[in-house]
């Protein structure tokens, strides 16, 4: 379904519930069809761990999710996250309906570590078949990240490489990550648009470092394989993610370069 926009919550629209309800009255259907929405948790996860007696543990800065620490995981997003968010866009008049990557097995987990009990994992198989429907039903999907390893266990899978799985296999149009920052900076100047080579030529003059540059090189194989468009950029007050799809806010991320005024 390419006129699909899927939206990554993150940063204010992910933690604050009056950011949340000014985006979901931005957030209108694209020729008809509802926006996927797909969230993770992780800082409201870490703070219950700590509440139940369990210190979260990170490795490159990816949560090590032990078996305990899964049950909190599980709770917290699949539990309170996805229900306060499907709350406020239903206060909205979307038709909002909460699920996980778990459910019709939309997303099975690979592990990132063999053997062992850590429940962290990477996409693997991804199942379209429940969102499509939903989306053609006119019902807007708000999908937490919790899935399925092929042992029929629980896995905590990144919200980011949930979003960009799911976009990649429903081909959507566009794929906007909300985050805390406004966009790729270089020289604290916000990039507008953005092509393989310019990412490149970023990356190897140090410009992108550190976490955007997995984020940028996924972005840019997204659109390599069926995503219209990748935006990333900041949600903070009305009107910002109407600015983000239209080009005026963000960076715009395609795999091929761009040419001088072309509209991507």
């Amino acid at each position: 379904m390419k006129e699909i926009t899927l939206v990554k919550l993150g940063g204010a629209a992910a933690a604050d519930a009056d950011a949340l309800a000014s985006l979901a009255r931005e957030l209108t259907p694209d020729n008809g069809v509802p926006p996927v929405l797909v969230h993770g948790g992780g800082a409201t996860v870490s703070s219950w761990s700590r509440r139940l007696g369990t210190e979260p543990r990170f490795e490159n800065g990816v949560r090590m999710t032990t078996a305990e620490e899964m049950d909190v995981v599980e709770m917290v997003l699949a539990g309170l996250v996805n229900t306060q968010v499907v709350r406020v866009l239903c206060a909205q008049q979307h038709r909002a309906v909460g699920l996980s990557l778990s459910d019709c097995c939309m997303v099975t987990g690979i592990p990132v570590a063999a053997g062992g009990t850590n429940r962290t994992a990477r996409p693997g198989a991804v199942r379209t078949g429940l969102i499509t429907h939903l989306v053609s039903a006119g019902y807007t999907p708000v999908v937490n990240s919790v899935g399925t390893m092929e042992d029929g266990g629980p896995c905590n899978i990144n919200a980011d490489e949930a979003a960009l799985a799911l976009a990649r296999a429903l081909g959507a149009s566009r794929l906007v990550f909300l985050s805390d920052v406004p966009g790729v900076m270089i020289d604290g100047v916000v990039q507008n648009r953005m092509g393989s080579q310019d990412v490149a030529q970023a990356i190897a003059d140090g410009h992108i470092s550190g976490g955007m540059i997995p984020k940028v090189q996924s972005a840019l194989e997204a659109t390599a394989h069926g995503v219209g468009n990748v935006i990333i950029g900041r949600y903070e007050t009305a009107g910002d993610f109407t600015a983000l799809v239209a080009g005026t806010a963000g960076t715009s991320l395609q795999s091929r370069p761009h040419e001088a005024g072309e509209d991507i």
